[in-house]
């Protein structure tokens, strides 16, 4: 009986499954949607997918190679005066996971008295006018802390009535990356304006966690008068806070530790409706809604430097605002305004009649989020990479 010959057997490469190899799996995970649930999702495949998915170098590397944290939605205050009764949370629409809204909650101590006055990398910051005291809390983690209002800003003209805070992330290592920065230092800075006697005053100081202390007290004389702020919050561009007035803007310089204020004219048709935004190439621009032929048109300027020194804005879009939302419906101009800005995706939100609408400002495409029918509300763009307790 003839012997039938074995097939010559492939020489073994020594590699198991490609899913089973560590290197290659963080490569497929790390071009994963940047939006909850899918990293989240991914992690509970395997107890090896879920070492990789969690792996402090894996997340630093997915938050650098996505860039922008996405926007899990907005924070939305019913304000009374300096108070806030109610704090709601509202998912992003169109997003893969929907967020309850009682998934984000203040803690026991922190839910009346306290109005909403800025979101910023992750954290919401709290103000109370009645026990001079601020709140910084963080949602996806539940941590919170108080901060006492420095002296010079107990005063009751100063505090509260024109004062401006802003909560931001002091982590300064190479290749930080906003929008996990749950563990991170913070920063509050505090800018306020009045009048002592006859001449206008800012004055800001910045706190820090690292240091539990609020810093120097710094002041600039050169404000032309006193008014309210045009908007609820700041914009940060590059490592500036720039604070829209009637007037100007007021800008704090957090590297040189340096307030001052710039004079300049806003566009024509402001300063009713204006947002300090960023420029496509990162500089300083501004959104306003102007009355055009008796229709509201969404326009943005981009601030430039003339040769002789002089500031002026130099108009980038004018696009119709019916044409950008698509309504059905004439758009009443005393019925629209802006109330938010997100500074990680450069998306302004507006209010036009009872909706609360975002607009991307790269593409210029519009959504809306909810209906709206309290004209007193505040809104906040929260944003964050993490998904933890999701």
């Amino acid at each position: 009986m003839a012997s039938r010959r074995r097939r010559p057997s492939s020489p073994s490469t020594g590699r198991g499954p490609p899913l089973e190899d560590e290197d290659l799996l963080g490569e497929i995970l790390l071009r994963l949607p940047v939006q909850p649930p899918h990293l989240l999702n991914a992690s509970l495949v395997s107890e090896r997918w879920r070492r990789v998915a969690t792996d402090r170098r894996f997340v630093r590397r997915f938050r650098i190679h996505h860039g922008r944290p996405p926007l899990l939605g907005l924070f939305r205050g019913y304000s009374h005066g300096y108070h806030i009764d109610v704090v709601s949370f509202r998912s992003a629409p169109g997003s893969p996971y929907c967020i309850p809204s009682r998934r984000f909650y203040l803690p026991s101590d922190g839910r009346l008295g306290w109005r909403l006055v800025d979101c910023r990398h992750g954290r919401l910051l709290f103000e109370h006018w009645e026990k001079r005291e601020a709140i910084i809390w963080d949602p996806i983690t539940e941590d919170h802390c108080f901060v006492s209002v420095p002296l010079q800003f107990r005063d009751p003209k100063i505090f509260s009535r024109n004062c401006n805070w802003a909560v931001l992330c002091a982590a300064d290592e190479q290749g930080h990356v906003h929008g996990c920065c749950h563990w991170s230092p913070f920063k509050i800075v505090l800018v306020a304006i009045y009048r002592p006697e006859n001449q206008a005053v800012a004055i800001a100081s910045v706190y820090s966690s690292e240091t539990g202390k609020w810093g120097d007290l710094l002041s600039t004389t050169d404000v032309p008068y006193v008014s309210s702020s045009i908007t609820t919050a700041s914009t940060l561009v590059g490592n500036t806070l720039h604070l829209a007035h009637i007037w100007g803007v007021i800008q704090f310089d957090l590297d040189a530790q340096r307030l001052a204020v710039a004079k300049i004219f806003w566009p024509p048709g402001v300063p009713y409706d204006v947002q300090i935004i960023h420029s496509e190439d990162g500089g300083v621009a501004c959104a306003t809604l102007s009355n055009l032929r008796d229709e509201p048109y969404f326009q943005m300027w981009e601030r430039k430097v003339s040769c002789d020194g002089v500031p002026t804005w130099v108009l980038l879009k004018s696009v119709q605002l019916q044409q950008i939302l698509g309504l059905g419906f004439r758009i009443s101009k005393e019925e629209s305004c802006i109330v938010s800005y997100a500074e990680d995706v450069r998306a302004i939100f507006l209010r036009v009649h009872f909706c609360i609408y975002m607009i991307q400002l790269e593409s210029m495409q519009s959504k809306e989020f909810f209906v709206e029918i309290n004209p007193l509300s505040t809104y906040h763009p929260f944003t964050s990479f993490s998904t933890e307790g999701f």
